[in-house]
């Protein structure tokens, strides 16, 4: 059985430099190569947990996969090709593969999200560098 607890796992700021607003955290959990792999080790699927603090955005992306997004705790909006819809604690959003989208903590406390692929090697390409990591597409 391979387990994890996601109230344990390891977070990594992460950023865009042209907007202090853009910033997350998350753990990477695509490939051992990133700093704080959190060890999943699916055969067809993976799941990313992220965090943002209130009026934090995790900048626009878009991802090779579909994601079902689950919203675990708190109020945000997001925008998928530039539709908006406010979320909080149990929604599911459906994402396409290759479609823009970003996501805004509008409430008070810490949003907290999970987002599930339905590709084990799906990437991430956002519209800009994420910092600290220096790239582009994860």
């Amino acid at each position: 059985m391979n387990k994890v607890n996601i109230h344990k796992l390891p977070l990594m700021d992460l950023w865009y430099d042209s907007e202090k607003s853009k910033k997350w955290k998350a753990n990477l959990p695509f490939t051992p190569q990133f700093p704080l792999w959190s060890g999943i080790n699916s055969t067809q699927s993976t799941v990313v947990y992220f965090e943002l603090e209130p009026g934090k955005e995790l900048g626009e992306h878009f991802e090779s996969s579909e994601e079902i997004l689950f919203v675990l705790s708190g109020d945000a909006e997001v925008v998928i090709d530039n539709e908006r819809s406010n979320v909080s604690d149990g929604d599911l959003v459906v994402i396409p593969p290759s479609v823009p989208h970003y996501i805004i903590n509008n409430g008070e406390g810490t949003a907290k999200f999970l987002g599930f692929f339905a590709n084990k090697d799906s990437r991430t390409t956002f519209s800009e560098e994420v910092s600290p990591v220096g790239m582009k597409v994860l």
